[in-house]
């Protein structure tokens, strides 16, 4: 995998992560709205239209459900997929790419965890993300040596 291309795979993976957030906040907020819709009916509401309106809520909620598992799932290929070159650059490198890119997590949060200012850590990003197109680019140069020779 190519560095560029990395960095592009792990920026968009955290991005997908955000979308399963927010796809997990509003399954959440349907199944509240379904749990209180159920309730008054269960109240002594009788009406062929009340009946209809959760049928429409349940059917709803599979479809989110079933979305939010494609997401999640395909996060997780993704996530596996680009795992194994983070896990071959330099320690810290390695930490602040999985952290913010493969967890999610904030930059005050990052910096709580390696014992940084967030905005050192984000330095490290900027040097992680460096290394690894300058290391894609070095590979470049030296096939084309090879292949010169």
């Amino acid at each position: 995998m190519e560095g560029k291309y990395l960095i592009d795979e792990l920026r968009e993976i955290r991005g997908l992560k955000e979308d399963i957030i927010d796809w997990e906040e509003r399954l959440k907020r349907m199944e509240s709205a379904a749990e209180r819709t159920t309730a008054r009916i269960q109240d002594g509401s009788k009406g062929q239209t009340t009946n209809d309106c959760v049928g429409d809520a349940v059917a709803s909620l599979m479809d989110l459900r079933d979305k939010l598992l494609q997401k999640v799932v395909h996060h997780w290929e993704r996530v596996l997929d680009v795992e194994e070159y983070v896990d071959k650059q330099r320690k810290n490198y390695r930490r602040v790419l999985r952290l913010w890119y493969l967890e999610g997590q904030s930059w005050d949060q990052i910096g709580d965890l390696m014992g940084y200012t967030p905005r050192w850590c984000q330095e490290i990003l900027k040097h992680a993300e460096w290394e690894i197109r300058n290391i894609t680019i070095r590979n470049r140069c030296n096939s084309v040596e090879n292949v010169a020779r």
